[in-house]
């Protein structure tokens, strides 16, 4: 029994369980909480109310995930946004100086040296094996049909 929450009336204790009202001395007290309804409405009341908490308890973990995805978006966001034009001019800066190098190599090593292990160096990309890998790193969710792997790039 409590006597804040509920309707107030002097003289009377509200019971949260039966939601009613009990005269508020000892013994009626101790009558009502020994009734058979009494006991029946407790555990009723204590049903009701872990329900509430476990629904609550569900909305604040959704409302949690929901903003951890937000934050990650903003975050995402903010990374494409700003830090990338921060970093627009050293990507460029970064660009001319490996020119420079592949023009200290040419000098250092010769023209033929360069074409033949730098240029022909280089592997030629399999978009078989690129689509594939794409396929295979796709999210579960998405059906199987769609992340079958293909054996030629058409």
């Amino acid at each position: 029994m409590s006597q804040h929450n509920g309707p107030i009336k002097p003289g009377f204790y509200w019971c949260e369980c039966c939601e009613r009202f009990v005269v508020n001395n000892a013994a009626c007290r101790r009558t009502h909480n020994e009734t058979i309804t009494h006991k029946a409405n407790a555990a009723k009341y204590e049903k009701r109310k872990k329900q509430e908490r476990l629904q609550n308890e569900a909305a604040n973990r959704e409302v949690q995930e929901q903003l951890a995805i937000i934050k990650a978006k903003a975050t995402q966001n903010y990374l494409k946004n700003d830090v990338q034009k921060q970093n627009d001019r050293s990507a460029l800066d970064e660009h001319v100086n490996d020119l420079d190098e592949v023009e200290r190599a040419k000098e250092l090593y010769g023209e033929e040296f360069y074409e033949q292990e730098v240029k022909e160096g280089k592997q030629k990309l399999d978009k078989t094996e690129i689509y594939n890998d794409f396929m295979k790193q796709l999210p579960t969710h998405i059906l199987a049909k769609y992340r079958q792997p293909i054996n030629k790039f058409q």
